[in-house]
């Protein structure tokens, strides 16, 4: 989950927009595979979310840091955070 007041900005639209310039299509889902990927159901993740512990956002917007993930993916990876930037597996059957 992103802070809402980032989301909705010019900054993270520009940043978005750039972003999936960049990736080949059709969009495919880092995690499951999925390729129908448009309207909602296409989400661009911080692989290591902006959520702070002390409850603040801070985000690294850079590509290495950004995935594309189906709605789904990404409703359930939430703000979890993966080790590095790397794209790691992080399902978990606990996550369903």
């Amino acid at each position: 989950m992103m802070d809402s007041k980032f989301t909705s900005s010019a900054e993270w639209k520009r940043i978005r927009k750039a972003y999936l310039a960049t990736q080949p299509q059709p969009y495919t889902c880092t995690q499951c595979g999925r390729t129908d990927l448009a309207g909602m159901s296409l989400q661009v993740d911080h692989i290591i979310p902006g959520k702070q512990r002390d409850g603040t956002w801070s985000y690294d917007n850079s590509f290495d840091n950004l995935q594309i993930l189906c709605d789904i993916c990404n409703g359930r990876k939430r703000d979890k955070v993966t080790i590095g930037k790397h794209r790691v597996e992080w399902q978990s059957n606990r996550w369903y």
